[in-house]
């Protein structure tokens, strides 16, 4: 009876001492295994919500993270490295093979996010993601405005475009010098000149 007692004793307060400890390691684990949800779940929606814009800066950062993220996903990282593959090729100038070019693009990325998706529980139909979203001509237009003046620029800085300069709302007079104030109104005189 004696040595059931301390085996009983010894064992309460192992319970006692490791309890606190085993408690911890298990909410920490809980926690990591969140935290790896919720980032997991990030990169689903923004790539989701951003399916329109490829190019911009949220879906590129949250393509770059799958690799990291979703490291031990065998299924998820073949996904990826194909998708990233596809990303790495010229786009051909033909606008038949630019057409189907584009297709498998979509066909990739929808099969990237579908394969997320599953992983987390949330199904998604693979024609929304091809085609689906909303990005505004207003929107598009504008990006392509600014490219379009990125560009001119930049060649204007190379010194490989020319920068056209022409005065405006300035009148000469046939044979007259230009003066260092050509183009600016003349300031007010409070003092006239004598009669």
């Amino acid at each position: 009876v004696n040595v059931v007692t301390w085996v009983i004793a010894g064992l309460t307060l192992m319970a006692t001492l490791l309890g606190p400890i085993l408690a911890l390691w298990v909410n920490r684990a809980l926690d990591a295994a969140r935290e790896e949800r919720q980032r997991q779940q990030l990169i689903f929606e923004t790539l989701v919500l951003t399916r329109r814009t490829a190019i911009s800066p949220d879906h590129v950062r949250a393509l770059n993270q799958i690799e990291i993220t979703f490291a031990n996903d065998r299924e998820v990282i073949e996904s990826i490295r194909r998708y990233f593959d596809y990303l790495d090729e010229r786009a051909p100038t033909d606008s038949e093979l630019f057409t189907r070019y584009q297709t498998r693009g979509r066909r990739l990325f929808a099969s990237l996010v579908q394969i997320i998706g599953q992983r987390l529980g949330r199904a998604i139909d693979k024609m929304d993601l091809m085609e689906g979203g909303y990005y505004p001509q207003g929107l598009v237009d504008l990006e392509m405005r600014q490219r379009d003046n990125a560009e001119l620029l930049s060649g204007v800085l190379r010194g490989s475009a020319p920068l056209t300069v022409a005065l405006l709302g300035v009148q000469r007079t046939p044979g007259a010098q230009p003066s260092a104030r050509a183009g600016r109104p003349a300031p007010n005189n409070p003092f006239p000149p004598p009669p």
